[in-house]
């Protein structure tokens, strides 16, 4: 049983919060785990984004307070894959482990991406096509196809 904390993170009000945190919940709870916080991100503020709750959430791991983060997807926690990259190691090098309900990613994939990401600097792409972009890569170098 593992103590979990969800994160979500909405541009757009508040239509889209209660499924995902009905979704998320109901993970935590076929998987036998807890909920011992929320953590909610609402839009931006000021032009920048509002990231109050994501801090609170990486003190929480740093602290000890969770075992597990969920998130509804990727690009929840950055569109950037250079900063999802800063954001997942910050979770894991806690010894807290990452679901992504909508988005999962193999950790041995993972892994790679971050070094591919790393390579190509500060390119901004969303999350959805770095990824794709990381895994065809990551298929040609094993001479293998993808189908899309």
């Amino acid at each position: 049983m593992a103590k979990v904390g969800i994160y979500i993170y909405t541009s757009r009000g508040d239509v889209l919060i209660e499924p995902q945190m009905k979704k998320l919940q109901d993970y935590a709870s076929a998987h036998g785990d807890v909920v011992v916080n929320r953590y909610l991100d609402r839009g931006y503020v000021g032009g920048k984004r509002c990231r109050a709750a994501l801090n609170r959430l990486m003190q929480d791991c740093a602290e000890g307070k969770l075992e597990k983060v969920l998130v509804f997807r990727v690009r929840h926690l950055s569109l950037n894959g250079n900063e999802f990259f800063k954001i997942y190691k910050q979770i894991t090098e806690n010894n807290v482990a990452l679901d992504i309900l909508e988005d999962p990613v193999d950790k041995n994939i993972l892994n790679r991406l971050e070094i591919i990401g790393v390579l190509q600097g500060n390119i901004k792409r969303t999350s959805q096509e770095f990824i794709l972009a990381g895994y065809q890569a990551l298929v040609n170098a094993h001479g293998s196809k993808i189908s899309e």
